[in-house]
């Protein structure tokens, strides 16, 4: 059994009001690393985000972003998606569950 990678700690979301995470995925080009940024915000606030599912795939078969300056392990197929959803000049915020949860 390999052993993750993980150095990230996820911050205790707050029950009221009701909080959640986004994921802000930082520009860079098609290549470079996957570097993403958590951040809390509350339904009220109305937060603009788009949506990705992405627990799907072998839990095994994982590679490593940065997450929050942390090394975070994500599957393969997370991780191409995130790439492949990437902008080049501007940050992406995304409820992703696979992160977010």
């Amino acid at each position: 059994m390999e052993q993750s990678t993980n150095t990230f700690r996820y911050l205790p979301l707050k029950t009221t009001p009701q909080e959640f995470r986004i994921v802000l995925i930082q520009p860079g080009s098609f290549s470079s690393p996957i570097n993403c940024t958590l951040q809390h915000v509350y339904l009220k606030d109305n937060p603009s985000f788009e949506t990705l599912s992405y627990v799907w795939g072998d839990p095994k078969d994982t590679v490593p972003i940065v997450l929050d300056g942390h090394i975070f392990d994500v599957t393969i197929n997370l991780e191409s998606a995130l790439r492949h959803l990437r902008w080049e000049d501007a940050t992406r915020s995304f409820w992703v569950d696979a992160i977010c949860s």
